[in-house]
Formats: C-alpha cells, structure tokens, sequence
C-alpha cells in the first residue's frame, strides 16, 4: 500500500482537526498494471484532545489524478467523516 496524499484541515472555532489520506493498493484480479491501482480515501477527525472518528472508502477512483481532485474538493470543504459517503455520491 502506497500513501499518496495527505492533507490537514483545522476548524478552529469547532476543535475540529481533519486529515484527509490518498491510498493506492492494486486489485489482484485485473491484470493491467494501469486499471490494477485502486484509490481510496481515508479520512481521520479528531475533536478536542481525545475524540476520533475514521472513515475508509475503498475504490474512489483507478486514476491518481481524480483520487487527488475528489480528495482535495474534501479538505478545501472540510468534509467530516460522517458525511465522506455522501459527498462522494454527489461527486461521482
């Protein structure tokens, strides 16, 4: 597994610090090595000191580029772990 992105965003009135994570794996079962990479996104919320929430979402695109552009539209929004899925549905 490959960690391709990583980027922070804070709300400071709120507590809130967000970090947003680019995964890229291989699918076993597709043998061309370009359509083979899998990107999924893993967004990691802290509040306060102590609280988390994560969510992972498998296969949000098989090109870096579109991974990078869905994932940056996240952060630049400060889009929390509970509505990622969402979110997701609207942009794809």
């Amino acid at each position: 597994m490959e960690e391709i992105f990583v980027e922070t965003a804070k709300d400071e009135s709120a507590d809130i610090q967000l970090q947003y994570a680019v995964l890229c794996t291989a699918d076993p079962q597709v043998s061309d090595p370009v359509l083979s990479k899998v990107y999924s996104l893993l967004v990691i919320m802290t509040c306060g000191k102590c609280e988390t929430e994560t969510v992972f979402v498998y296969d949000i695109s098989r090109t870096r580029d579109r991974a990078l552009e869905i994932t940056r539209v996240m952060c630049d929004n400060t889009v929390t772990p509970c509505t990622v899925k969402e979110i997701l549905d609207d942009i794809l």
